[in-house]
């Protein structure tokens, strides 16, 4: 069974709303003639069917990419979310991952036509588009009605207002889905008694009257009285979410209201139905398994945090902090694996952490036992030289320290006492760096050779085309011939050498064998290529043809690469190719004519 829990509020944090309207949404004129017509005689029922909503976050930063809201929060928020909703048998799931705006223009704007802007340009079709930023026009938050609002329309938050215990999310997804404030005067004033709230107010019987349009502390103590005289104090219900009631007083949604909204999903947002509903999962809570406090030779610039995998979860939220306030953290992350490695600790600080994992459906399982660990004072540089050719024992690795306390000593993991350490092999290595306190830090470096040279010779005919991989590119060829190209074209019957040279100087051999062409006859018509040099679009490849056969026509540059290729199905005659030259760059080409009997190589060049 799924359960959402909502946070205790063992603590009251309060966002700052001094200067702050609460709620910027505007019922359009149209929907409140919608909700005049409405039926709700059935909406006293508890009965409803289950609806599961796709939201899809956004979160937006300055044009540097600061002041985003944190994940943390979005977690405690989206959480908050589903208790508060548990009632209406709604529930909301993670539609995609979280999406990052950074513009200085949606962070803060003065007016709601930049919020449009923002809806349009952003959101995702067919799905509840929530956007947090900085400071949307002045208020903690706005929503647009069904049927209302740019591209879909969509939720806004200040980041102020949806921290921790805030239930403006939950206020504002309650207008997204249809509800006025319970202070609303659709159709006149709700009296105190009640006796016109099917046509008045916000049109709810169970929520009582209301007319305060401000934030309100709980409990009401004014004395203001409806047009006949009665007290509201004796009526206002500061816990529902729709009121102007502190974030504190609130926690719920009338049973009108909860059943409103579930029907509102099928009528007014029927496309929000439409996708794929992910599976809910139990999540256990994950064992952490390094770094832990009795390791203290971590270093701050090579940190890995690892945990065991936690069955169904699909991605895990990290927290780690050297802050003493609970709300601070340096590092506040997704993660798709079981590990992450950091690499901008503080030397010599004590840290905590701890893993939750997480689901699109069920970000709500609890975290895993906070763990800490205290990086070494220790810090240094590297200059890595890895081996320049595959094989080579010419590698080294040498160590800079920057801070600590000199002499240091140092022990690898291959036995070497030195820095730096030197002639070594491509492969991993640890080294323990001890300064002259005693303090200690292990640090692990990869050196990498290049890929051993490989080379490959294809034969065709009189042609060889010498193919490499492996190595440091570019590459230099020298043919037994003295040819210095990565071709070898219309050469006799032989053996043959090739040797490649890569960029750091290492070498590889070929030899292959172009064997005689026996029965093949050269065709002794020459190919005639013009304009040769080639400088405009066109030129003409002209050939006299004495057999009838299948030919194989191909452009081939100085690399041995095919630039054009085309099969001709030939008589005797002279024939003429004409020929675009747009995707060729200066240089010089091979045309070459071949059937099963016979084959033919000119040249021409491109001159740009």
């Amino acid at each position: 069974m799924k359960k959402f829990i909502l946070h205790l509020l063992l603590t009251v944090i309060l966002y700052p709303l001094v200067g702050q309207d609460y709620c910027g949404t505007v019922m359009p004129e149209s929907y409140k003639q919608h909700l005049m017509k409405k039926d709700r005689t059935h909406l006293q029922s508890s009965s409803r069917v289950l609806r599961q909503i796709p939201i899809q976050y956004h979160i937006v930063g300055d044009d540097d990419g600061n002041g985003y809201f944190t994940l943390r929060e979005l977690i405690s928020l989206h959480c908050d979310l589903n208790a508060n909703f548990v009632g209406a048998d709604i529930e909301f799931y993670l539609y995609d991952d979280v999406r990052y705006i950074n513009n200085d223009e949606w962070y803060v704007f003065p007016g709601f036509n930049a919020g449009d802007q923002l809806m349009n340009a952003n959101n995702v079709n067919n799905v509840c588009n929530v956007y947090i930023t900085e400071d949307p026009a002045g208020v903690c938050g706005y929503a647009y009605f069904p049927g209302s609002g740019p591209n879909g329309g969509g939720i806004v938050l200040n980041k102020g207002c949806s921290g921790f215990y805030s239930t403006t999310l939950s206020h504002e997804m309650g207008h997204y889905l249809g509800l006025p404030h319970t202070f609303a005067t659709i159709g006149g004033i709700e009296f105190v008694d009640g006796s016109n709230c099917s046509n008045s107010g916000d049109l709810f019987c169970d929520t009582p009257a209301d007319f305060l349009d401000y934030r309100w502390s709980c409990p009401y103590i004014g004395s203001q009285t409806d047009p006949n005289g009665d007290l509201y104090t004796s009526v206002l219900d500061e816990t529902l979410f729709m009121s102007y009631s502190m974030d504190n007083c609130q926690n719920k949604f009338s049973v009108m209201q909860e059943s409103d909204m579930n029907n509102t999903v099928l009528s007014g947002r029927p496309y929000l139905l439409n996708h794929t509903v992910p599976v809910y999962t139990n999540l256990d809570t994950p064992k952490l398994n390094s770094p832990i406090a009795s390791i203290n030779t971590i270093s701050s610039q090579q940190t890995i945090l690892e945990w065991d995998p936690v069955p169904g979860a699909e991605f895990y939220h990290v927290l780690v902090t050297h802050f003493s306030n609970p709300f601070l953290y340096d590092f506040d992350l997704f993660v798709t694996g079981t590990s992450i490695a950091l690499d901008e600790l503080l030397p010599g600080v004590t840290y905590r952490w701890k893993v939750k994992p997480i689901t699109k459906a069920n970000v709500c399982a609890d975290y895993s036992k906070e763990e800490t660990f205290v990086t070494s004072v220790i810090k240094a540089d590297v200059t890595l030289t890895p081996p320049n050719c595959s094989g080579n024992l010419n590698g080294e690795i040498e160590i800079i320290p920057t801070s600590g306390k000199a002499p240091f000593f140092y022990e690898w993991s291959n036995g070497w006492f030195a820095n730096p350490a030197f002639s070594l092999s491509s492969g991993n290595y640890d080294v323990t760096i001890t300064d002259s306190d005693g303090n200690q830090v292990i640090l692990n470096y990869d050196l990498i050779e290049p890929a051993a040279l490989v080379v490959d010779v294809v034969v065709d005919d009189n042609n060889a085309v010498a193919n490499v991989l492996g190595g440091i590119p570019p590459y230099t060829y020298l043919w037994s011939d003295g040819s210095s190209s990565n071709t070898l074209l219309n050469v006799g019957p032989g053996n043959y050498v090739v040797n490649i040279t890569d960029a750091n100087g290492c070498s590889a051999s070929k030899g292959f064998v172009i064997s005689s062409i026996g029965d093949i006859a050269i065709d002794k018509n020459l190919i005639n290529v013009y304009p040769n040099p080639v400088h405009r679009d066109d030129f003409i490849i002209d050939v006299a043809i004495t057999n009838s056969d299948e030919y194989l026509l191909e452009i081939i540059n100085i690399d041995g690469k095919v630039i054009y290729s085309s099969i001709e199905n030939l008589t005797p005659d002279a024939y003429k190719f004409e020929i675009s030259s747009n995707e060729l760059s200066s240089g010089l080409y091979f045309v070459s004519l071949k059937s099963a009997h016979s084959s033919t190589v000119g040249r021409f060049t491109v001159i740009r």
